[in-house]
């Protein structure tokens, strides 16, 4: 995306601003839509200023482009999330110094909110952003503006500009997002971000209400939330159905169903339009645990084709000790319903907390078995445990000293982009030797085989041979052997790799999306027709059909 947006309401802009999204080290797939720009250029756009939105994922020459105007330009902003887009911003900053010293550098995005002393005490940062910043930024442009860029009182900034006093402000609350000028599609290459089989990505609030320790949303929304009314949640999905053809929506909410009532007006102004889609979208066990057979009807009937949950553990105590709000009996309810429904389950894991043994780790392979027996709407996707030290659960791992670890928490910024998430080889120095060896193979081994279904992608005696292995995966993990550590050396050996995550299972790549789109225009199916049992109709279909709402 390579778009300019005028000044709504003025002939003459109040000043020029660019703002960019650093590409990853690899290939995205799907290209979700970058939120971060469209509504910041939004809220920029509305106070009069020019703003130009550049996209690197799908835009090779952007630096060669943002530099064509980066002389006037009052700040150049950069948005970025842990891993590949930090090392990238980072880059982005050093040729912007190197080439246009006087141009004021502002960081936001979820990794500089998360450490923002330690973003600003880079030396090509002058200021960074943190959380929500659709009016921090407008504020300050105008101090860019008029007041040469002294920023003390801006609540989310922090400045350490040369020529200018250090400033910490406090953070800035959470607020009405409703507030927030309201994002034009129309003004954006739309089409760019929908793939081949129809889906696009959607966000309709930010913060969650939930307490999780290991999660760094509390720490920057503690039990917080925020979501757009039911009017205008309706609006984009119309804009998007009637113009773009989308047919399946990803809602990228934290907790899409931290407001019920808001989830069951949706549903019903769905069903109300007559706007026939299909929805994915995270909710918490402890939520979904009250849930009555009516609201589960509802979500089924308005086009709700997955729900993912954070199951993250398997023992009781474990959930208790990261703050879940929910038991295993639970979970086990919660996904039962979810499939009983003709609605797909999406069960997360998370292996390797501090604390884990054998039997801990038993008790949450377990509890997968026993949500496989649900049947193919259960799937599964897992992580490893990252320490952040933007969490309280993470924190505490980094400081605790042990035979492994001198107690020292990262502090620079390479330091804390480094840690290990979950794909990578992480050192998870807070387990013992033992524990660390099971994990791995089960995370990288048993898992992948047992869950993933990693024979779809092979033909052939390779494709019986990953069935084979995969049920003797799910044989290991249901009795807890670990003897006869075969696996990796045949892998090795007969050159097959294990998927380490499932993701999305009507779209695996880009190839497989636009097959998948070809055979649905051949034979007319729209995919993930499952609802209630065949010849069943739910109250809400029989309500709707006689012209009211349930």
């Amino acid at each position: 995306m390579n778009v300019t947006l005028q000044p709504r309401g003025r002939s003459v802009p109040l000043g020029f601003v660019i703002l960019f999204f650093p590409r990853f080290a690899v290939r995205q797939y799907p290209v979700w839509v970058p939120y971060e720009l469209l509504t910041l250029g939004t809220a920029l756009s509305h106070a009069g200023y020019e703003v130009q939105l550049l996209d690197e994922r799908l835009v090779d020459d952007a630096v060669q482009v943002a530099a064509r105007r980066a002389e006037e330009a009052l700040f150049i902003g950069v948005s970025s999330r842990p891993g590949d887009q930090v090392v990238r911003a980072l880059e982005l900053f050093h040729g912007v110094k190197e080439r246009f010293p006087r141009v004021p550098t502002v960081w936001g995005g979820w990794f500089p909110s998360s450490f923002p002393r330690e973003c600003i005490a880079h030396k090509n940062v002058d200021y960074v952003v943190r959380g929500a910043a659709d009016d921090a930024i407008v504020e300050l442009a105008e101090r860019l503006r008029l007041h040469n860029g002294d920023v003390t009182g801006i609540a989310g900034i922090e400045s350490a500009r040369q020529g200018f006093p250090a400033c910490h402000n406090v953070k800035r609350p959470l607020t009405d997002i409703n507030r927030t000028p309201q994002v034009e599609w129309r003004r954006f290459p739309m089409e760019l971000y929908v793939t081949a089989d129809g889906c696009i990505s959607h966000y309709t609030s930010r913060g969650c209400p939930g307490n999780c320790r290991f999660c760094g949303v509390p720490r920057l929304y503690p039990a917080i939330w925020s979501g757009y009314s039911t009017d205008r949640m309706l609006g984009d999905i119309t804009y998007f159905v009637e113009n773009l053809g989308v047919t399946l929506v990803k809602f990228q909410d934290v907790d899409f169903f931290a407001d019920v009532d808001r989830v069951r007006t949706f549903c019903k102004g769905l069903l109300s339009a007559g706007l026939k889609i299909r929805w994915v979208a995270d909710i918490r066990v402890a939520c979904a645990a009250h849930f009555d057979e009516e609201f589960w009807e509802l979500l089924a009937a308005a086009g709700c084709c997955e729900l993912e949950l954070g199951a993250e553990a398997g023992a009781d105590s474990q959930l208790e000790a990261v703050f879940k709000e929910c038991c295993r009996e639970e979970i086990i309810r919660v996904v039962k319903n979810t499939v009983a429904h003709g609605i797909h389950a999406r069960v997360n894991f998370v292996l390797g907390f501090p604390g884990e043994t054998p039997t801990l780790l038993q008790e949450s392979l377990n509890l997968i078995g026993e949500l496989a027996r649900f049947g193919p709407g259960v799937r599964f996707h897992f992580y490893r445990f990252a320490p952040s030290p933007s969490t309280r659960l993470g924190r505490q791992v980094w400081i605790r000293k042990s035979e492994r670890h001198s107690g020292r928490a990262p502090e620079s910024i390479q330091e804390l982009n480094s840690i290990a998430v979950n794909y990578q080889n992480p050192d998870m120095f807070w387990l013992s030797a033992d524990m660390e060896d099971l994990i791995r193979e089960t995370f990288e081994i048993d898992l992948p085989l047992a869950c993933y279904n990693p024979a779809r992608l092979h033909g052939g005696w390779r494709r019986i041979l990953l069935k084979c292995l995969g049920i003797w995966a799910r044989m290991r993990l249901r009795f807890g052997w670990e003897s006869w550590r075969f696996e990796r050396p045949l892998l090795r050996l007969t050159r097959m790799t294990l998927p380490m995550s499932r993701e999305f299972d009507w779209a695996a790549d880009e190839a497989e999306a636009k097959e998948l789109a070809r055979r649905r225009r051949r034979d007319g199916s729209q995919g993930f027709k499952a609802r209630l049992p065949q010849g069943e109709q739910s109250r809400v279909e029989r309500s709707m059909a006689k012209g009211s709402t349930p």
